[in-house]
């Protein structure tokens, strides 16, 4: 969705996605900009931080990483590299 969402601001159709007004993601970035100002989320925003360092994000289908992938240790941002020394499947 978030792919979709972005692809007017992507296209330089608007700078913003509240500023696009043919589809229904400024209508959400408005109604969720009135529920943060009137309070609606406060306190919970160290648990949802919380969530968020904890949830583990998984491929939704099978990934074969092409040779790239597997020959760096280390990627960009000093991590290691999960791919690194696969064997490609066949």
């Amino acid at each position: 969705m978030v792919y979709v969402a972005l692809n007017p601001v992507r296209a330089g159709m608007a700078d913003a996605l509240d500023e696009y007004e043919f589809c229904s993601m400024a209508d959400r970035i408005d109604e969720l900009k009135r529920r943060i100002a009137v309070g609606e989320f406060s306190g919970e925003v160290e648990s949802a931080r919380e969530k968020l360092r904890s949830a583990r994000l998984v491929p939704a289908l099978p990934c074969r990483p092409g040779p790239e992938a597997i020959e760096v240790e280390r990627l960009r941002n000093g991590l290691r590299n999960p791919w690194f020394g696969a064997r490609r499947r066949r």
